[in-house]
């Protein structure tokens, strides 16, 4: 893990998916047997940091991770600074810093 290997010993990871978080926090069991392994291995990373953080966040609050999660960088591992932001995530990035407010929009 590339947080642990710069000697972060703090870290908080957000999810949009609540069903994650929760089957991470062991509060509900997985069902999935081929996710039970991908399970092991994020509880064995979490525990070499001194001190972990799981929580739930909405889509809507987390503009800025999708807008990376979809960006395409060819390689495994990137390390993005500032300097690099492509000026649309520059723009979400001073939105959510302004405070505007997003509507959640009902899923049929």
């Amino acid at each position: 893990m590339h947080a642990f290997k710069l000697g972060i010993k703090y870290i908080w990871i957000e999810s949009d998916s609540l069903s994650v978080v929760k089957t991470i926090k062991k509060e509900q069991q997985c069902f999935h047997s081929t996710a039970n392994s991908g399970l092991d291995h994020i509880w064995r990373l979490l525990n070499k940091f001194d001190q972990f953080v799981i929580s739930h966040s909405w889509r809507e609050s987390s503009r800025a991770e999708g807008y990376l999660a979809k960006m395409d960088f060819g390689v495994n591992d990137a390390i993005l600074q500032p300097v690099d932001f492509p000026e649309s995530l520059i723009d979400i990035i001073n939105e959510d810093a302004r405070g505007k407010l997003y509507m959640r929009s009902k899923k049929d």
